[in-house]
C-alpha cells in the first residue's frame, strides 16, 4: 500500500481489509517522504507541464508532497 489511500486512515484500513478477505497474509507497506525520492526546485525539468494534467504548474515535490 502507497499514496492510494489519499492520506485517509478510514481508506486505508479499507484497502488492509480488502486485502485480508482476500487470503492474504501480509502487505508491504511504501512509505516515503517527498525529499527521499525527488529534489525540492522550480527547475523545469521537475515542473509538470502537461496542459491536460491536474498537477499542471506544480513540482514533481508538490505531487509526492501530497501523495
Amino acid at each position: 500500500m502507497s499514496g492510494n489511500h489519499n492520506q485517509s486512515l478510514d481508506r486505508a484500513l479499507q484497502i488492509v481489509e480488502a486485502a485480508a478477505g482476500t487470503g492474504v497474509h501480509a502487505l508491504k507497506l511504501q512509505t516515503y517522504t517527498a525529499d527521499t525520492i525527488t529534489l525540492d526546485v522550480k527547475d523545469r525539468e521537475f515542473l509538470i507541464e502537461d496542459k491536460d494534467n491536474l498537477w499542471k504548474g506544480k513540482t514533481l515535490y508538490d505531487l509526492y508532497e501530497e501523495a
